[in-house]
Order: structure tokens, then sequence, then C-alpha cells
């Protein structure tokens, strides 16, 4: 009897395949960073529990994801409101684009636009219910 391979993919390949496909290698992710190239293939061989928590919060800081999401296996973005570099204009905080992530998949230009409407909506609502 033939053990099937398993098509779950574990958050170091998730990690990997989301740093190839926002910068086409782990070279140019860890370059473009100012990352230290041996901490970021720790992280992505010998997995985010071997690393410390110094490089793993750097690791997603870099990558804009949340850590608390990518302990629990899943790739998404950093919540804002503990940043202090945090945007303060909104359209910055629901500025959507191709390398927004909905179930650690990337939105397609017309999901980003179907958001982009949505969070028009929104806007004007709270306007509307300000006055």
């Amino acid at each position: 009897m033939n053990a099937e391979r398993s098509t779950v993919m574990s958050i170091e390949e998730k990690l990997k395949e989301y740093i190839l496909s926002k910068y086409g290698s782990v070279r140019a992710f860890v370059q473009e960073n100012g990352l230290i190239y041996s901490n970021v293939d720790t992280i992505l061989r010998r997995g985010i529990k071997n690393a410390t928590w110094t490089n793993v919060r750097t690791f997603c800081k870099a990558l804009g994801i949340s850590v608390e999401e990518v302990a629990r296996g899943n790739i998404a973005p950093a919540a804002l409101e503990a940043a202090e570099d945090a945007p303060r204009n909104i359209r910055d905080v629901l500025a959507v684009n191709e390398h927004t992530l909905l179930d650690g998949i990337a939105l397609t230009e017309k999901e980003c636009a179907v958001l982009r409407m949505a969070f028009d909506i929104a806007i004007a609502a709270i306007r509307e219910n300000r006055k």
C-alpha cells in the first residue's frame, strides 16, 4: 500500500511560495529588506518554531504579515493598530493591491476592485452617520 503525499503545505512552504511570488527569490527578499540570509534560511528550512522570536518578528514585519497568524499556519496581513508606523489615513490602512492575501491567496485585480468599492461604500456610510 502506497502512502499518499499530503497536499497540505507547511507554513514554511507557504512563506517561501509567498516570498517567491512577491520578490522572485529568497535572496532578493533578504537584500531588499536588509535581513540576514542565514536567519531567513533557518526559518524556511528548520521551521518557524525553531527560530527566535526576534527573527520571526523581523521576518514577518518585512513581509507585512501577522506573526500570530503565521503561528497558526496562515499568512495574513499584519494588524496595523499595534504598529508604531501605522498609517494615519484610512485610505492607507485600507489599501488593497495584488499583494493582499485572503485565506493565504493573493487577490486578483478584479477582487481588489471589489474590496475598494466596498471600502468606499463603508466610508460614505460612516461620513453620512457623522452628520
